[in-house]
């Protein structure tokens, strides 16, 4: 009989099935060290702290005091630390581990506040699981919210992205100071970025983005122009880029896109074939030589080179086209030519003036220079310094010494102990003149280099502006000569004005066929030896050309009908057309689309409402049910640059990030960089903020404003 049968009753006498068992009837167990287990004792209550310090040990050894156990949730966030209190005493209190504050630890002052602390401070503090799905403002829904989750590979992306739009080096990723802050106060799991995972990723980023923007063009049922210029970096290599511009359909609107496809290393010697085989090469792996339909150069000989060999190997080209309306001649290069031709006969008059802002803008001077204004009465201004080679710096430069010549002179003569070099009053009408002279190169220059809209149909009224520009001021005996001088080299680009201006400010409802009319026969009335472009001729080959697209598209009869308009005309273009407007017949529907567009008054066009914001984009863009074959037709002879500028603004953008710290960078790597750059401004928009800036300088050349301290304490 083991133990295990029986039971103890009150008397702690043993028992078994309720009957009192005597002590010899029991038999003595076999000991077995398996079945040998240890009861817990019960949790006694709490005991007080005064209880537990007299509370001595069992174990050998000297005494200890033992204190309670602190169970409470709210030590997993809180260290015991002895801190001096205001009194001087040395007292317990309660450390957060999150933000280091610490509070009252007094064993009979409970946790409360302790925990209210915890779910505050936690809450801002402690790392967030990383699977744990958040909120996010950056969603592609109607509400723009959705569900986040911190991912490591969508933050190497993200980051990839942000160095090629950001133009940062590659060891961007790799700045401790930069990993310390993210993982420190916006994400503890993220991890460094190599730079050669880096590469990775961008090259990884920039063949799939290529492959999307493949499948658009292969898509795209319109036409494709480039634009095309060679550049030579600081690392003495060759580079040629190719950006593509076209009309999309984008939220039922037409929209004018500009896409880099290729920022390239280009192979010695830069001849015309080298040119074109580049090129071809591009176009070929974009898969759009089936869509070309112009291309804009400069006029370097290698390009019209290249343009015949285009014009003899795409068999895909309009035969309507010629190599009149395939290769458009950059405007902006051409006007920098006339430009700077006349620019010789003027510099010794400027010397003088750009001396004067050289010395008041040195730091020595400044201060000495604010007193002067003060004594003027005019408020402190930045002057611009002007560059010899870049003609516009001129302009900007004589631009912000408007109103300011008298205090000018006064600081720069009272220094100047030679009255040689004092800057007269006829010094400064000279310059002013010029300014003015020039106003109308620098407004065709910033109306032809917009990235989103149409500049095609701009040029022709820019053409007359510059030469009733040289008709006015050839009446100066001073400007005589600066005048034939421009005048040689703008009928040297321009004596036969390209058809496809022509045909575009056709196209353009506030201009149409009469206004086109006396816009050349304007140029060439103003021009000395007059112009070999002969209108008729012109208007024959548009019709021409309208023909292919009837052939090709179909034909409509369908005419327009609708509201009045009026609109107003300030610059010397629009006070010609003035004379041209009401000078239409009525529609006749036995007609073809061009010809009762042509003959249609402009109030049976456009609106009131569309004349005041007029969008040449949104029009055609709403006349397709009335004019479907030509607004396909005006679409394309839209879409054309009338510039290089595009080409140019990749070429700063590659020498911004091609610097003497990255002069090694791979051509491939540096392609993808300026690739992804130019195609996250795409789709931000931003594509043209050098000109913004540059309108934005010209709009506030008052450096104070305001809130500017009256008393110039700071220059």
């Amino acid at each position: 009989m083991s133990y295990s049968h029986f039971e103890l009753d009150e008397n702690f006498h043993f028992v078994q099935g309720g009957e009192e068992v005597a002590n010899e009837e029991i038999a003595e167990p076999e000991f077995d060290p398996s079945n040998i287990f240890i009861v817990p004792p019960e949790r006694s209550p709490p005991t007080s702290q005064a209880s537990q310090s007299g509370s001595t040990s069992s174990t050998a050894g000297p005494t200890t005091t033992s204190k309670r156990q602190r169970t409470s949730i709210v030590w997993s966030c809180f260290t015991l630390e002895k801190r001096q209190n205001k009194k001087g005493e040395m007292v317990d209190q309660a450390v957060c581990k999150y933000c280091q504050s610490a509070l009252s630890a007094k064993s009979n002052g409970g946790t409360g506040h302790l925990r209210r602390h915890m779910e505050t401070c936690q809450t801002k503090h402690a790392p967030q699981d990383p699977t744990q799905t958040q909120l996010s403002q950056y969603g592609s829904g109607s509400s723009g919210i959705t569900s986040f989750r911190y991912s490591q590979q969508n933050m190497r992306e993200g980051l990839a992205r942000y160095i090629a739009a950001a133009e940062q080096p590659l060891t961007f990723s790799e700045d401790e100071r930069l990993i310390n802050f993210l993982q420190r106060y916006v994400q503890p799991q993220l991890k460094k970025v190599p730079r050669n995972t880096l590469k990775r990723d961008l090259t990884k980023i920039f063949h799939d983005m290529k492959k999307l923007l493949i499948n658009t063009f292969i898509n795209f049922n319109g036409v494709i122009s480039i634009s095309s210029d060679c550049w030579t970096g600081i690392n003495m290599v060759g580079y040629f880029c190719v950006t593509s511009h076209s009309i999309h359909e984008i939220n039922g609107k037409w929209r004018l896109e500009k896409k880099l496809l290729a920022f390239r290393e280009l192979e010695y010697p830069h001849t015309g074939s080298v040119i074109y085989a580049a090129i071809m090469s591009v176009l070929r792996e974009y898969e759009i030589t089936d869509k070309l339909f112009s291309i804009s150069f400069d006029n370097a000989s290698a390009n019209t080179a290249a343009i015949d060999m285009f014009l003899r190997n795409i068999s895909t080209l309009m035969p309507a086209r010629g190599s009149k309306f395939f290769h458009v001649r950059c405007v902006c290069h051409i006007i920098n030519l006339i430009v700077q031709a006349g620019m010789t006969h003027i510099n010794h008059y400027l010397e003088k003036i750009r001396a004067s802002i050289l010395y008041i803008r040195a730091p020595s001077r400044r201060q000495q220079f604010l007193e002067t204004l003060k004594i003027f009465g005019l408020k402190r201004r930045k002057f611009n310094l002007d560059m010899k080679v870049r003609w516009n710096s001129t302009y900007l430069m004589l631009l912000s010494c408007q109103n300011y010549s008298e205090a000018i002179s006064s600081f720069y003569n009272e220094r100047i102990n030679d009255e040689d070099y004092h800057i007269t009053d006829y010094d400064w009408n000279v310059a002013f003149k010029f300014m003015d002279f020039l106003k109308v190169f620098y407004d065709a220059t910033l109306a032809c280099s917009t990235v989103y809209e149409p500049t095609s149909c701009r040029v022709l009224m820019h053409l007359y502006n510059i030469s009733y520009t040289f008709k006015t001021f050839r009446e100066d005996i001073m400007f005589k000569n600066i005048c034939d001088t421009m005048e040689e080299k703008f009928q040297k680009y321009w004596k036969d004005i390209p058809h496809l201006f022509v045909f575009a400010a056709v196209l353009d409802p506030t201009i149409k066929e009469v206004g086109a009319k006396l816009l050349v026969e304007g140029i060439s009335e103003n021009l000395q030896t007059g112009l070999d472009t002969n209108f008729d001729t012109i208007m024959s080959s548009m019709h021409e050309l309208f023909n292919f697209y009837r052939n090709k598209f179909g034909s409509s009869n369908t005419c327009s009908n609708v509201q009045q308009a009026s609109t107003s005309y300030k610059n010397p273009a629009h006070l010609l057309l003035l004379k041209g407007k009401g000078v239409a017949s009525s529609i006749d529907t036995n007609r073809n689309e061009l010809q009762r567009y042509c003959s249609a008054n402009l109030e049976d066009l456009a609106t009131p409402s569309q004349l005041q914001n007029f969008d040449i984009l949104d029009f055609w863009m709403g006349k397709t049910s009335f004019f479907p074959i030509l607004s396909i037709m005006a679409r394309d002879l839209l879409t054309p640059p009338a510039s290089t500028v595009a080409s140019e603004s990749a070429f700063s953008t590659g020498g911004r990030i091609l610097d003497e710290h990255r002069s090694r960078l791979s051509s491939e790597t540096l392609d993808s960089l300026l690739c992804l750059k130019d195609w996250e401004d795409a789709e931000r928009r931003v594509q043209q903020d050098w000109q913004n800036a540059l309108i934005k300088q010209i709009e506030s050349l008052n450096v104070d404003q305001d809130e500017v301290d009256p008393d110039y304490a700071e220059y």
